[in-house]
């Protein structure tokens, strides 16, 4: 249970990363505010 937990962690943060540029979400909200994490590209 806890692997497909981190599974779906990974697709989430994977998605966001397309929709950086919206503040309403919260997966790109907790990017923005880890300076190492949008930054990887």
């Amino acid at each position: 249970m806890k692997k497909l937990k981190f599974f779906l962690l990974i697709i989430l943060i994977s998605f966001s990363f397309t929709i950086t540029t919206d503040p309403g979400t919260a997966a790109g909200d907790t990017i923005k505010s880890d300076p190492d994490f949008g930054d990887v590209d």
